[in-house]
């Protein structure tokens, strides 16, 4: 769970920390940058999750519509600490979901099996969507050997991998 957006962000702060030294910016300016992102998207994150929280626990909200509004307070968390300092919402929203997950909260189930189906449908646009990027001229320009190598990755390098993955595994 942490893997995926903890990894984006330290991705993110790693190329501004980059820039900053670049632009004669000192060390300790992008620590300050790096300390304040991780201020502000904490505190609006653990805000977030305690009114989620709060909402859920004395059933505000029907439970037809749980899945709704948790996503739109969720996405409102993002929106806000980002507005605040720009780059903290992707660890607003993980700290949120972190303290989130280690309540008793009803109707959980159900909102992982909600999210799991977002992840689905924007894994699949993200991928539909980077597809139609690519020109026909961009193909054509890669050459024949190109094609090659896209057919072993595919046929043969991914097949390998999920083998050896799965591998032993019930």
């Amino acid at each position: 769970i942490l893997i995926d957006p903890i990894g984006a962000l330290v991705a993110i702060l790693t190329y501004e920390f980059i820039i900053s030294l670049g632009e004669g910016g000192n060390t300790l300016a992008a620590f300050g940058g790096f300390g304040l992102k991780a201020l502000i998207g904490g505190v609006v994150g653990a805000g977030f999750a305690q009114l989620i929280a709060v909402i859920l626990k004395r059933r505000w909200i029907p439970g037809y519509l749980t899945n709704v509004v948790v996503l739109c307070l969720v996405v409102m968390s993002f929106a806000l600490s980002d507005l605040i300092e720009p780059e903290s919402g992707l660890l607003a929203v993980t700290i949120a979901g972190v303290l989130l997950g280690n309540q008793k909260i009803r109707n959980l189930d159900e909102i992982l099996s909600f999210k799991a189906d977002i992840v689905t449908i924007l894994i699949s646009v993200l991928f539909i969507l980077l597809a139609s990027r690519i020109e026909l001229a961009d193909i054509q320009a890669l050459g024949v050997n190109s094609l090659w190598v896209l057919a072993i990755v595919i046929f043969l390098i991914r097949p390998i991998g999920v083998f050896l993955s799965t591998f032993r595994q019930e």
